[in-house]
């Protein structure tokens, strides 16, 4: 996957995953992201770089307080959150 850089959607749905890799940001061009039902805890600080993305979806994920809020909050507020770890 990290050598398709104009990949703009990923799904992967109750898939088991727990990290998000942080070169993800390398995929200059992805717009949605789709995790749901995953046992994700925690974010990349890196993912707030991906300008074009705009959906994000985490749902049904183990997220850790301060993310799971940020992430209620809505993308935006997520990503400043990661900005400022």
């Amino acid at each position: 996957i990290r050598q398709l850089i104009r990949l703009t959607f990923i799904c992967s749905v109750d898939s088991q995953i727990k990290l998000v890799p942080s070169w993800l940001v390398e995929l200059k061009l992805l717009e949605r992201l789709q995790l749901t039902g995953n046992l994700i805890n925690d974010l990349p600080p890196a993912l707030a770089q991906l300008e074009h993305l705009y959906t994000l979806d985490l749902e049904n994920s183990p997220l850790n307080p301060g993310l799971e809020a940020a992430y209620k909050a809505g993308l935006p507020e997520l990503k400043a959150s990661l900005r400022s770890l």
